[in-house]
């Protein structure tokens, strides 16, 4: 209960963010961002020792399930207000997405903020 209940209140917190624009220092958003990963992985922790091989099913896919889509979510509207409220420098893709091979392997996109 405790990632759900951290879970709900970053994406309340996320939303507020969202909901108050552009017109913010980016500083909230990136510490938004930081916690979200942070949360993730904890999600990812505690997924890993309720869900594998030779664990009995617990039945709580459906809430791995739905915190997962709660964060991506979040994670698209920081990512989308961050963009907003920085200035961005410079920016580099990599791998096959880059070589014109469209949803074929993975992409990294890197961008540095100034």
């Amino acid at each position: 209960m405790q990632l759900q209940d951290a879970a709900r209140q970053l994406t309340a917190g996320v939303q507020s963010l969202a909901a108050a624009g552009r017109g913010q220092p980016p500083d909230l958003a990136i510490r938004a961002a930081g916690e979200l990963f942070a949360l993730k992985n904890d999600i990812a922790s505690a997924r890993a020792m309720t869900d594998g091989p030779g664990i009995p099913d617990l039945g709580d896919a459906r809430l791995w399930e739905s915190l997962s889509t709660a964060l991506d979510r979040a994670g698209n509207q920081l990512l989308n207000l961050i963009l907003h409220l920085v200035k961005i420098k410079n920016w580099w893709l990599s791998g096959q997405a880059a070589a014109g091979v469209p949803h074929d392997g993975q992409a990294s996109l890197l961008v540095q903020l100034g």
